[in-house]
């Protein structure tokens, strides 16, 4: 039981009370409609706010959604020149006699080398056997391990296992 004062006398007289008991004014109680618009709008409000709240959330997941496929086309995209890097540097490899070929039969893969991979220094060679690995992945990073052989005895004279270069 709340107590309020008396707009009369100023007595303390119950919320319950229909009239102070010390003066006798009656005492007003709200209206139940005055209640319930009071709620109806609270309800409102709240209504709006989770609705404002859902809509957002959806929003965000289409933007994440259009952001992902966004950053999807642009990684494919990076990929892709990657890809043509490593090709244009394996063909430049080739007319500079460093790679002579390069076959896969099953799992086995052979990058067979030319003269000059035996004249240039071990960075040079490992960033060679990046380059051959880089086009076998189809740029998309990652190791796959070959063997580098020699290109006229057939003799292995390097692996790679997918991240270093193992010279023989």
């Amino acid at each position: 039981m709340a107590l309020k004062k008396c707009k009369e006398c100023g007595n303390d007289v119950s919320t319950d009370a229909a009239a102070c008991p010390k003066c006798g004014a009656v005492i007003k109680k709200k209206s139940g409609f005055l209640k319930f618009f009071g709620g109806t709008v609270l309800v409102f409000i709240i209504l709006i706010a989770v609705g404002a709240l859902i809509n957002g959330v959806s929003n965000t997941k289409t933007s994440t959604a259009q952001r992902s496929t966004e950053q999807i086309a642009a990684d494919e995209k990076l990929v892709k020149e990657r890809y043509e890097n490593c090709k244009a540097k394996l063909e430049k490899s080739k007319e500079n006699e460093m790679l002579y070929d390069l076959s896969a039969k099953g799992a086995s893969i052979k990058a067979l080398v030319g003269p000059t991979y035996f004249s240039v220094s071990i960075d040079t060679k490992q960033g060679f056997a990046e380059t051959v690995n880089c086009f076998l992945v189809n740029g998309t990073g990652g190791g796959i391990p070959f063997e580098l052989i020699h290109w006229q005895s057939g003799k292995k004279v390097a692996s790679w296992n997918g991240y270093r270069l193992d010279v023989e």
